[in-house]
């Protein structure tokens, strides 16, 4: 409203005016009384119009700022969402669930902030709710780490082909979290020698080759295998891509 300021000594013009000719001693004649009127009532008719349309440009100002804030404020709420929905399938197929989850939750925590920050400007804090911490530790998957020489199955690997431990020809490493697990090659010198031996036997069922060993290869994964628990065994979604280097 301090911009209608300037407004005020137009009327105090017109009403000084007014005043003078009421104070004065001689009558004023009948149509000069009129004419005053007149004009006073126009002057007070044209500042009301000013300052309605002052009031109106600066209402309509407000209502276009708050309906843009709102519109962006919805896009990162359906980017909020979209992640949430994410976050699942990909843990399932990334190839560090543990790195992925974090950097999601990071990401997750900046968003809310943001939404948080345009509440307040928009003038609804009673809305803006803090981002309630994660506990990461209780979210990790808790991993077991079992060998295999082969995948003795059509689809995957038997519960019996597994083992413990790693004795020299168990070719195959799989990292198991809960119904889900991961899987490729063993990084053992000895081991990718005795896989290299007859590379088509031990490695065509389980792994898509890149390309063709020659002397001296070494077995690079390039994307771990993914393995579904099944009732006997283990089966594989999709093979470890390898190539021989």
């Amino acid at each position: 409203m301090k911009r209608l300021y300037f407004l005020l000594p137009l009327i105090s013009l017109s009403l000084a005016a007014a005043a003078q000719q009421v104070k004065s001693s001689e009558p004023l004649p009948e149509a000069s009384v009129f004419n005053w009127l007149t004009i006073i009532t126009v002057l007070i008719a044209i500042t009301a119009l000013i300052m309605s349309f002052l009031v109106y440009r600066d209402l309509s100002r407000l209502l276009n700022s708050v309906g843009r804030r709102k519109a962006d404020i919805k896009i990162l709420q359906d980017e909020v969402t979209e992640i949430k929905g994410r976050v699942v399938q990909q843990l399932g197929a990334a190839k560090e669930p543990e790195v992925l989850s974090q950097a999601l939750e990071d990401r997750l925590i900046q968003l809310e902030k943001r939404i948080i920050a345009m509440e307040l400007q928009a003038g609804n804090p009673e809305i803006a709710v803090a981002p309630v911490p994660r506990s990461r530790k209780s979210t990790a998957p808790v991993t077991e780490k079992k060998y295999a020489k082969l995948p003795d199955l059509q689809y995957g690997f038997s519960n019996e082909v597994l083992q413990d431990n790693q004795n020299g020809e168990q070719i195959y490493e799989l990292d198991i979290m809960g119904e889900k697990a991961r899987f490729g090659i063993s990084q053992d010198a000895a081991v990718q020698k005795y896989a290299l031996s007859d590379y088509q036997y031990y490695l065509s069922n389980g792994c898509t080759l890149t390309n063709q060993p020659v002397k001296d290869s070494r077995i690079v994964v390039s994307e771990p295998g993914i393995l579904t628990r099944s009732d006997n065994g283990w089966k594989i979604d999709k093979k470890a891509v390898i190539t021989f280097k």
